[in-house]
């Protein structure tokens, strides 16, 4: 009975994200009458013990606090519990030097040209203007003074401001993404903003940007 208790509220508690990442909210476990048992029914698969989902229960109003087991980490964010995988990215970088799909770790980057382009509600998905002297692109994981142009912006602004500005936890950032042109401006911040001197306009070569799982 309990388990099935539990198992019905868990569906109102979590979510997960496009990226797989668990998605807890805060406000619901606290006005759970049991927060431990429920976030033990919800960690115990991820290789959480008792004994931390207590800690973590008790850590419910200290923001940023970090649990981890061997294979995942879990941060307190100021309105939900955020759980990840702490598995570094094997690869440091892909070259991408024509359309196609290209395997990233444990995702695909996909790049097509398209012939209707047009704004995507994904955040795993963006139209973008390409020459051929934009090629080769590269992919890898933003670095500290990496800087660009956001969307609707005229100077530049460091990547790591983007994320603080867009409250990224920094889980999320251990494994955020840049995708570069072959002079190394940074076209796309994956999952979070596109760059103002790359946006579709007319006269130019649409192509279509997607990152997903396998």
């Amino acid at each position: 009975l309990l388990r099935t208790l539990l198992e019905k509220h868990i569906e109102e508690v979590v979510k997960e994200s496009e990226n797989g990442d668990l998605l807890i909210a805060k406000s619901e476990l606290i006005s759970f009458p049991q927060s431990t048992a429920l976030l033990y029914q919800i960690l115990n698969s991820y290789g959480f013990n008792l004994s931390q989902c207590e800690q973590i229960s008790a850590s419910l109003s200290n923001t940023g606090a970090l649990f981890k087991t061997e294979d995942y980490q879990l941060v307190v964010e100021d309105k939900r519990l955020f759980l990840t995988s702490n598995k570094r990215l094997i690869d440091e970088s892909l070259t991408i030097d024509r359309v196609g799909k290209f395997e990233f770790n444990d995702r695909i980057f996909g790049i097509s040209i398209t012939e209707s382009p047009q704004i995507s509600t994904s955040t795993n998905q963006e139209c973008v203007c390409l020459s051929s002297t934009d090629f080769p692109l590269t992919l890898r994981l933003w670095q500290n003074g990496d800087r660009m142009t956001p969307l609707g912006m005229k100077g530049t602004k460091l990547v790591s401001d983007i994320l603080t500005d867009l409250k990224v936890n920094r889980l999320e950032k251990q494994s955020t993404l840049v995708l570069l042109s072959a002079n190394e401006q940074i076209i796309w911040l994956v999952g979070y903003r596109i760059s103002e001197k790359f946006k579709l306009k007319q006269r130019c070569k649409p192509y279509m940007l997607r990152f997903e799982a396998v």
